[in-house]
């Protein structure tokens, strides 16, 4: 199961033509190369590539040395027949696709095998198990095997399309429903990764699920919404103690006027038919949030995804070696998911303790809990500011939204109208 002649063919293409090198390096990983003496003269050319240096039979064989594999098979000699079956430069994708799609059978047929041996005996979590088996099938066969090149003519004429409609009143992106909000953002665009960050008590779930309550349930569009902490029912409490402008104390406890339960009974009435989707899996894993995420969008067309919170989502990737480097990983595999769905990504996060010590609460950047990669993959960050939260002589109902990144425009900060009975926000009127 091997496909040497394939691999011949790719190195005596790079030994005729020098150009052709990046092409196959963008298609083939150094484990790809079946043959130990391959895979170590496929390496001295990308070492020679990456110096800038010429690659032939002379630099090629100066580079391997002393190099057991090169030497059994005959070093110059060797090379020398690679050049003479006078392999073709122009078919380097095809042949480069055959060596990687036989690395990858190789591969599926070793951990196949390692699956029916650890199947054999008892599995305890059943759950994890095949998660853990999704996760190594993505590494199996997770490499580009295409440069995804568009040209800038095309871009161009969909940024223009993009424009003429914001003049036509369209919304090329997800509106949040807060008019000052969306008038500083444009919209949240597709494949944009938006970040929420406030203390706790702040009320970032609460202005997600507003957020949600626009896109989902007063405009249709088709959304999805992870919450790692709450449960589905606690959250749609919440969306009705907002609808229904009753507070979530009197809606906890039951006891409600007629009134509040004709207003109880018309807001869940509005619910039929809600494209909104609730996941309330706790500490789901990056990789396990993906795939649903990818089967919503296939299975009922998602076009918004909402995150409560970053903090507790968890990371696949065992190489980690500190909680920073999890979070790292994480907030890149959320970038990855909003450009990959095309999809804008909401996703709140928690900030440090630090902020509570400082005499002016309003949070930095700097405040991020546990990763400055937060900063680097996200194209908005949002916090939300209260100051009657910590000085009860300041206005209770007035929370600033802080504006601290926006990768397509200025940052600022505006003003929401704060509802703690039915933990709403608000548009401020002028």
């Amino acid at each position: 199961m091997n496909a040497t002649e394939a691999e011949r063919a790719v190195l005596g293409a790079i030994l005729l033509d020098n150009t052709v090198l990046p092409i196959a390096s963008d298609i083939l990983r150094d484990t790809d190369f079946y043959m130990p003496v391959h895979r170590d003269i496929w390496q001295a050319m990308k070492r020679l590539g990456d110096q800038g240096q010429p690659i032939d039979l002379a630099t090629v064989t100066v580079s391997l040395l002393n190099n057991a594999h090169f030497e059994e098979a005959g070093s110059t000699v060797y090379l020398g027949g690679l050049i003479q079956q006078l392999p073709s430069a122009s078919l380097i994708k095809v042949h480069a696709r055959l060596v990687h799609n036989d690395a990858i059978r190789r591969a599926l047929n070793t951990y196949a095998n390692d699956i029916v041996a650890q199947t054999t005996g008892t599995v305890g979590d059943c759950g994890a198990f095949v998660q853990q088996v999704k996760d190594k099938l993505d590494d199996i066969v997770g490499v580009q095997t295409d440069t995804p090149w568009r040209t800038f003519d095309e871009t161009a004429r969909e940024a223009l399309k993009d424009i003429v409609d914001l003049a036509n009143g369209d919304e090329p992106g997800i509106f949040t429903g807060f008019a000052s909000l969306d008038r500083h953002l444009s919209g949240l665009r597709p494949g944009s990764l938006t970040i929420l960050a406030a203390r706790p008590g702040m009320g970032k779930t609460a202005l997600a699920l507003n957020i949600l309550r626009n896109v989902a349930i007063t405009k249709r569009i088709p959304a999805a919404m992870f919450t790692l902490e709450m449960t589905a029912k606690e959250l749609d409490m919440r969306i009705i103690s907002g609808m229904a402008q009753i507070s979530g104390h009197a809606i906890r406890s039951g006891k409600l006027s007629h009134e509040q339960w004709d207003a109880l009974f018309r807001v869940v009435e509005t619910f039929k038919n809600t494209p909104l989707l609730i996941d309330e899996t706790p500490a789901i894993s990056i990789s396990a949030l993906r795939d649903r995420a990818r089967r919503l969008q296939i299975e009922k067309g998602i076009r918004f995804i909402v995150i409560d919170y970053l903090q507790l989502v968890s990371s696949t990737n065992k190489r980690v070696s500190c909680r920073e480097l999890e979070i790292a990983d994480i907030s890149r595999g959320l970038k990855a998911l909003a450009k990959e769905l095309s999809v804008p990504v909401l996703c709140l996060s928690q900030l440090n303790r630090g902020v509570e010590a400082r005499a002016d609460k309003r949070p930095f950047l700097s405040d991020l809990r546990e990763s400055g990669s937060i900063e680097q993959d996200a194209d908005n960050i949002l916090f939300i500011h209260r100051e009657g939260y910590y000085d009860k002589s300041k206005d209770a109902n007035t929370a600033e939204i802080i504006i601290a990144k926006q990768r397509a425009g200025a940052t600022g900060t505006l003003k929401l109208r704060w509802n703690g009975a039915t933990t709403t926000f608000s548009d401020l009127e002028f």
